[in-house]
């Protein structure tokens, strides 16, 4: 709640100390305003006490008066705009000058108060001037001291006038840095709460994934094992169809036409399966020695049925589906029929007649005879041959 000051009391004097007098100001009253009414009553107190003419004894400017605070001293003429009862807490002092002669007349309004008391008071005298100053040139000194010293009151006052401003803009700056403060604080605040929501989530985020991982993880043990079960088993096939390829030079060697077209056909039977497993993607590549093992997945790939029109379908559609375009060899197979009812048999004809040369229900002597002979330098191989054969 803002707290209104009562309006100050003024004492005005003149400054022969022969006239005073007492004002109640208005708390609206303005410093110039102020100056106004102390030199109007001034001049109308001479008037009516001493019967002289105001003009000649009183300061012609409202400027010429000098007023003291309680609380700041000297006030300035700058400061007129100021209500008066911002200036002082209970009480004003008004000294009003004269211009004592036609020297003094021409002072500066601010000056002529405190030009020492020498000469003789206007009020007993209007047109004698006795104790007046001896000469100009004492006069000129005594301004110059005077101008002098408001001079250094000047400086000191701005000093200070520049001094309270720079606290004030220091404090203002202060204001502003703790304002500042005070908001990075929040928003640090913010943050943090914000962090602290999001390492929740993280939390939340990571619990689900690590039981996610665990389900994985055992899904993918359980398929493991049963990839290793099958590998364990296409290991035995491997084994049986290595066995077989062996049987076969050994069937080369012994340069027998029938059984070897028996054994050639059923290796073309082979490769063009693993090429179709190429093709069509299953069984996966690798080289020479996963051909059977590719064969036998193309064969897998075609599904239980011993049904030759579902296997055929089956094939088809497989080749259809392929990652990766048929070549020209391999276009112009398919069109055949023939060609690939033989790589789609459920009991292929091809592979029963190739596995009977390899390997023959009996074996006789004068079969393998030529072939033992021919290889004298195996030690053993002919106690083997008489052992293993049928005469």
């Amino acid at each position: 709640m803002k707290m209104h000051r009562q309006s100050p009391a003024l004492s005005y004097h003149f400054v022969e100390q022969s006239t005073s007098g007492v004002l109640t100001l208005d708390r609206e009253d303005t410093l110039d305003k102020v100056r106004e009414k102390v030199h109007t009553a001034t001049k109308k107190s001479l008037g009516e006490t001493w019967d002289v003419d105001q003009n000649n004894i009183v300061h012609p400017s409202v400027k010429s008066v000098v007023i003291f605070s309680d609380t700041c001293g000297l006030i300035s003429c700058d400061k007129d705009t100021q209500l008066a009862s911002e200036v002082c807490e209970k009480s004003l002092l008004a000294l009003i000058p004269s211009p004592l002669n036609s020297n003094m007349g021409n002072l500066p309004v601010s000056l002529p108060v405190q030009v020492p008391f020498v000469l003789q008071s206007p009020l007993f005298s209007c047109n004698s001037r006795r104790n007046q100053l001896s000469s100009n040139d004492d006069m000129a000194k005594i301004v110059q001291q005077l101008q002098e010293k408001m001079h250094r009151i000047e400086e000191k006052l701005q000093e200070t006038l520049v001094a309270s401003k720079k606290v004030i803009q220091d404090n203002e700056a202060l204001r502003q840095k703790n304002k500042k403060v005070i908001q990075d604080n929040e928003a640090l605040r913010q943050e943090n709460k914000k962090v602290i929501q999001d390492n929740e989530a993280l939390r939340q985020e990571n619990k689900t994934l690590e039981q996610r991982l665990m389900e994985d993880s055992k899904a993918h043990q359980e398929s493991l094992s049963r990839l290793q079960t099958q590998n364990e088993s296409l290991q035995r096939r491997v084994g049986e169809l290595e066995a077989e390829q062996a049987e076969h030079a050994e069937w080369i060697h012994s340069q027998d036409t029938n059984l070897l077209d028996c054994i050639k056909a059923r290796h073309l039977l082979t490769v063009a399966q693993e090429k179709l497993a190429d093709i069509a993607g299953v069984g996966g590549s690798g080289i020479q020695e996963n051909r059977v093992r590719r064969a036998h997945a193309w064969k897998e790939a075609l599904g239980p049925s011993k049904v030759l029109s579902d296997r055929l379908a089956q094939a088809r559609h497989l080749l259809d589906d392929a990652p990766k375009p048929l070549d020209a060899k391999a276009s112009i197979f398919v069109q055949s029929d023939e060609g690939m009812r033989l790589v789609s048999e459920y009991s292929s004809s091809i592979r029963a007649m190739g596995d009977r040369a390899a390997h023959p229900p009996t074996t006789a002597l004068k079969l393998v005879r030529d072939a033992v002979m021919r290889h004298k330098e195996q030690v053993g191989l002919s106690a083997l041959m008489y052992f293993a054969c049928e005469t």
